[in-house]
């Protein structure tokens, strides 16, 4: 079998409130697109491992940066929104790959009220990180 080339990662989320945070995740999985992993679900299984590793960095990073705590200690609102941000159990419908983005994009009319977040790769530029 051979190894899938990835060109899109979507990530589908519940609340446009996070979109920072997404935005980050996606920028840093853009700087390293290759999986040694062969099969979709294989690489969804391995984004998903990424995702819970790294989105309480994510937000951080990308969104929070210890400016805000909703009322409550810094790290009672971190662990807050790890609980939330990260889903328990199998989550791969949180991950869409390749032509899952387009056909995800075709079914909501390609607007999603930025509650879906891609990320395009070229291997000659940037990554290209954006919501719909």
């Amino acid at each position: 079998m051979s190894k899938l080339k990835i060109t899109k990662i979507g990530i589908s989320f519940g609340d446009n409130d996070f979109g920072m945070t997404f935005h980050a995740f996606l920028k840093a999985i853009g700087y390293f697109p290759d999986f040694k992993e062969e099969t979709i679900s294989e690489i969804k299984d391995k984004l998903n491992e990424i995702y819970n590793a790294s989105v309480l960095g994510m937000y951080i990073a990308g969104q929070n940066r210890f400016q805000y705590t909703n009322g409550s200690s810094m790290e009672d609102h971190l662990n807050e929104v790890e609980n939330y941000l990260v889903k328990d159990g199998n989550n791969q419908k949180l991950f869409y790959i390749n032509e899952e983005v387009d056909q995800y994009l075709e079914n909501c009319d390609g607007w999603d009220n930025g509650e879906f977040h891609i990320l395009e790769i070229s291997f000659q530029e940037e990554p290209k990180v954006y919501s719909k």
